[in-house]
Formats: C-alpha cells, structure tokens, sequence
C-alpha cells in the first residue's frame, strides 16, 4: 500500500490512514473492530472511513477521529487560546 501517513496496529488488527485522509482497516473482527458493519476477518485492507484525521487500534476496539468541518475565524481563535492555554 502507498500513501501511508501513519499506521495503529492491536495485536489482533491494523488500521491504516493514507495521505488523502482516508482510514482503512484489516485483521481479526470479531467484535466488529474493524467497523465494516460485520464480524467478518479480513486480511486485505478494507476502506473503512474518509476524511479522518487519526486513527489507533485497540486489542478489540478502534478509534477513528474525523477531521472537523471548517470552523469560523473567532472558533479558530478561540481554538489557538484554548491550546496554548492547556499547553
């Protein structure tokens, strides 16, 4: 696979976020973790979301965080604050 911008791997399955912010996901599903709406294993990467920003697999869950939607110039200020703020 090419493209890859970053890769969160279990011990019983992967998921991978390619540059185009697309997340795909492969291995063990037996508590549907690989979030293809099935129980199904698969060995081959699976298009599982877009327009996601990170992802980290769990030993038999998956977290996906989607990129937010354009915000207005005082939440993007307010955003700035909060970070350095909590930094």
């Amino acid at each position: 696979m090419t493209g890859v911008k970053s890769v969160s791997a279990s011990i019983y399955h992967s998921l991978i976020l390619k540059n185009g912010w697309n997340s795909f996901a492969c291995g063990r599903n037996s508590n549907g973790q690989l979030g293809d709406g099935t129980t199904k294993n698969d060995s081959v990467p699976l298009q599982i979301m877009a327009d996601v920003q990170s992802v980290a697999a769990g030993e038999n869950f998956s977290l996906i965080l989607k990129l937010m939607e354009p915000c207005s110039l005082a939440e993007t200020i307010l955003m700035a604050i909060l970070e350095m703020v909590l930094e």
